[in-house]
C-alpha cells in the first residue's frame, strides 16, 4: 500500500468512526470533533507511525521521510536495510562500477549505516555484486554495524577468485548476535570452527558460489537445530554432504550444480521438497515418509527415467509431485512384460513432469516415447503429466 492510499484509507476510517461514534450523541464540543477531524498522520504517536512505514515498501518508505521530520524519524527505526544498485541509485550501472563512483558509493553505505548506528535493524541486505573494488575491511566495518536484534543477513559479493571475502563466523554468531535467522552469501568464504559459534537460531541457510569445505558444513548443520531450509549453489569444494538426523525442522533441500559432490546423505526425517541439479551421483534420504516433492535436472546422463522409475520410490514411497530433467534420454524398453510389471510404483504421484534435452530424430522418436508408458502405468493415481521435448 502506497504512501497515500494509507492516509486516504485512514482518513476513511476516521470519518466512519466520526459518523458512528457515540461521542456525537451525548454533545461533546465542537473544538473536540474539529481537533479530531484534523488529525494527520505525522501527527500520530511516533510508536504507531514507526508500526505504519514499517509495513510500506523500501522504496516508499525512504519517500515519506522526506516529508517532514516526523516521518524522518520514523524511517531512522525501519526495520530494513538494502544496500543494491535500484537503492542505491546506479541501475544504469549496475554490472560493474570502479573508481571515483565506487569509492562514493562505499562511502554513502558508510554514510547511512553511521546514520542508523544503535537502532535496531530487522533485515539487512548487502546485495553488492556490481562492487568489484570494495575491501575487507569495508565489510567488515558494515557487518559490525548490524545490531544484535538483526534477524536476516544477506551477503552478495562480486565474484573475484583471487580475493575471497572469509564471513566472520565466530565474530558475528557468538552469544550476542545468535538471533539471525536467515543467511545468505554469495562470493565469499565460510569456515566456521568446531565448538565457537551458536547457529541455534538459524532457519533459513543459502550458500551460492560459497568456498566451504566437506567437513565445514557439519560444524554448522549439528549446531542449526532450529534449521528448515537448505540451499547450497556452485559450492564446488563440497564432496560428500550429510545431513545429521537431529535437524527435526528440516523441511526443504535444494543442491545446485555443486561440481566436486559426490553423493548426499539425508537423516533429516522431516524433509518434504528435494531439489537437485548437477550429474547423477547416489542420493540416501532417509526413506523419509515426508518427501512429497522431488525436483532432477541431469547434465547429460542417459539413464535418469529408469533410475526415477525403479529407486525413487523406494527412497521416497510417498513423493506426489515429480520433475525430471535429462539430455538426450534414452530410456530402455524390452516388450509388452515392461507394460504389465513395472519395477516399482508411485502409488502417491499425481503431477509427473518429464523433459527431455537434446536431438530427436524421426528413427528415435516413437521407440524413445513409447519407453516412458512403463513410467505412466507405474503412477495409479497420477492426474497430471506434462511431457517437454
Amino acid at each position: 500500500m502506497g504512501l497515500l492510499s494509507l492516509a486516504r484509507w485512514i482518513e476513511e476510517a476516521k470519518s466512519k468512526r466520526k459518523a458512528t461514534s457515540p461521542c456525537r450523541k451525548v454533545g461533546y464540543s465542537g473544538a473536540a470533533n474539529r481537533m479530531r477531524s484534523h488529525l494527520t498522520l505525522d501527527r500520530l504517536p511516533q510508536d504507531i507511525l514507526h508500526q505504519i512505514l514499517a509495513l510500506l515498501p523500501l522504496q516508499d518508505a525512504a519517500r515519506a521521510a522526506c516529508v517532514s521530520q516526523e516521518f524522518l524519524r520514523s524511517w531512522r527505526y525501519y526495520p530494513e536495510l538494502t544496500f543494491s544498485a535500484r537503492t542505491l541509485a546506479l541501475d544504469g550501472q549496475s554490472s560493474y562500477i570502479q573508481g571515483q563512483l565506487a569509492v562514493d558509493t562505499i562511502s554513502r553505505i558508510d554514510g547511512i549505516l553511521q546514520n542508523r548506528a544503535g537502532l535496531w535493524v530487522k533485515r539487512l541486505k548487502f546485495e553488492l555484486r556490481f562492487l568489484h573494488e570494495v575491501q575487507s575491511g569495508d565489510i567488515d566495518r558494515w557487518l559490525d554495524a548490524a545490531t544484535p536484534g538483526i534477524e536476516e543477513l544477506t551477503l552478495e559479493l562480486s565474484r573475484d577468485d583471487q580475493r575471497k571475502y572469509i564471513f566472520p563466523c565466530r565474530t558475528f554468531f557468538s552469544e550476542k548476535r545468535c538471533l539471525i535467522q536467515s543467511l545468505c552469501l554469495y562470493a565469499c568464504g565460510f569456515h566456521p570452527e568446531q565448538g565457537s559459534c551458536s547457529f541455534r537460531s538459524l532457519r533459513k541457510v543459502h550458500f551460492s558460489w560459497v568456498q566451504i569445505t566437506t567437513e565445514e558444513p557439519g560444524r554448522f548443520l549439528s549446531n542449526s537445530l532450529a534449521l528448515e531450509r537448505l540451499e547450497l549453489w556452485h559450492c564446488h569444494q563440497i564432496a560428500c554432504l550429510k545431513i545429521p538426523c537431529t535437524l527435526q525442522q528440516l523441511s526443504f533441500l535444494k543442491v545446485v550444480r555443486c561440481n566436486m559432490l559426490q553423493t548426499i546423505e539425508s537423516d533429516a526425517p522431516n524433509v518434504s521438497t528435494f531439489h537437485y541439479e548437477g550429474p547423477i551421483i547416489p542420493f540416501s534420504l532417509g526413506g523419509s515418509l515426508r518427501l512429497k516433492d522431488i525436483s532432477i535436472s541431469i547434465y547429460p546422463w542417459f539413464s535418469l527415467f529408469d533410475y526415477a522409475r525403479t529407486a525413487l520410490p523406494i527412497v521416497a514411497p510417498n513423493v506426489e509431485t515429480l520433475f525430471l530433467m535429462s539430455a538426450d534420454e534414452i530410456v530402455a524398453f524390452y516388450g509388452a512384460s515392461d507394460l504389465q510389471l513395472p519395477p516399482q510404483k508411485f502409488f502417491h504421484l499425481k503431477h509427473l513432469e518429464l523433459a527431455i534435452v537434446g536431438p530427436r530424430t524421426e528413427t528415435t522418436f516413437f521407440h524413445r516415447y513409447l519407453a516412458l508408458v512403463p513410467f505412466l502405468i507405474a503412477c495409479p493415481a497420477l492426474e497430471t503429466f506434462i511431457l517437454h521435448v
